[in-house]
């Protein structure tokens, strides 16, 4: 009987007990975060960048970004990330209240801090610290807030740039449409390409697989033919793989002018240096072409060892 009356004196402690620390809210950390309402990336007109490396500042134009000091147009896909970044800041949880920031590279030496602008109208700053040790949150300060909070995303390698690292640095653009011809010169000779309609002959052709490697393009009636400046039948090519024209091969060049460096030339630059899936069909075209002008001019045409045609073809 006792010790019924202890467990039942027990459970009422117990019971107590529970009760008051539910009740009781004292030691409990309640806090806001700040709402960073969402902007539109179109809004942002100027961004300001300063941290201890030197400072930049990106401002729209009417052709694009242009990037400060310097006046150098800015990268666009960078620049782009950048706003992205800046219009959905996110804020996830407090971190800290001590104002401890060198933890969180918030202090002066390390910290990098934003402003946009949309004209004259501050309408987003904030500063960028470390990224948090899961890499999926960035911790930062907000305006003249003290307090150092988590925002969603790791973000600080966006912002920390120099100015050479965000210049664009194209050379030349243009639409891939928009090209109907390109002429390869080298060592004195010729090959043209050109973009034209194909036939109703050259629709029928079989369909080669691309190369290892290689992608297909669909091109619809689009075709494209090569030949070289002294030549008079150029083979059709078909465009579902793109040539690489960023160098031309060596093999293509000759000593001796005339019709048969032309041929040569044509031959061996359709054969080397395009992909399989465009070669298969320009072989057979030239195959003939070639052994002709070798065998005519063999006082000027290549040595034995370059006529001699790989043994698969």
């Amino acid at each position: 009987m006792k010790l019924k009356k202890e467990y039942a004196l027990l459970g009422i402690v117990i019971l107590a007990l529970g009760i008051y620390l539910f009740l009781n809210d004292q030691d409990r950390v309640h806090y806001t975060l700040p709402e960073t309402p969402r902007i539109e990336t179109a809004d942002i007109t100027r961004v300001e960048i300063r941290k201890a490396g030197g400072n930049l500042t990106l401002k729209r134009a009417d052709d694009g970004w242009r990037l400060t000091p310097g006046d150098y147009p800015a990268d666009s896909a960078q620049v782009e990330r950048m706003l992205q970044s800046v219009a959905e800041l996110t804020v996830t949880a407090l971190v800290s209240e001590s104002q401890s920031y060198a933890r969180y590279d918030l202090d002066p030496e390390r910290r990098i801090d934003v402003r946009a602008y949309n004209k004259d109208r501050l309408v987003r700053q904030f500063t960028v610290g470390k990224a948090a040790s899961t890499f999926r949150h960035t911790h930062v300060l907000l305006g003249e807030d003290k307090n150092v909070y988590h925002a969603a995303g790791s973000f600080r390698w966006e912002f920390d740039k120099a100015v050479d690292e965000l210049r664009d640095k194209t050379v030349l653009a243009f639409e891939r449409s928009a090209v109907t011809a390109i002429d390869l010169t080298a060592e004195g000779q010729q090959v043209v390409v050109t973009k034209k309609a194909a036939t109703a002959a050259e629709e029928s052709l079989p369909s080669s697989p691309p190369a290892e490697g290689q992608t297909e393009e669909k091109s619809g009636e689009t075709r494209w033919s090569t030949a070289a400046a002294s030549t008079s039948s150029p083979a059709p090519v078909t465009q579902r793989v793109s040539p690489d024209f960023s160098s031309v091969c060596s093999s293509a060049g000759g000593d001796d002018g005339g019709d048969s460096s032309a041929a040569v030339a044509a031959f061996f630059v359709t054969t080397t240096c395009w992909p399989s899936a465009v070669r298969s069909m320009a072989v057979t075209a030239l195959r003939s072409k070639a052994r002709t002008v070798l065998s005519r001019n063999s006082s000027t045409a290549l040595s034995n060892s370059q006529r001699k045609l790989p043994a698969a073809w």
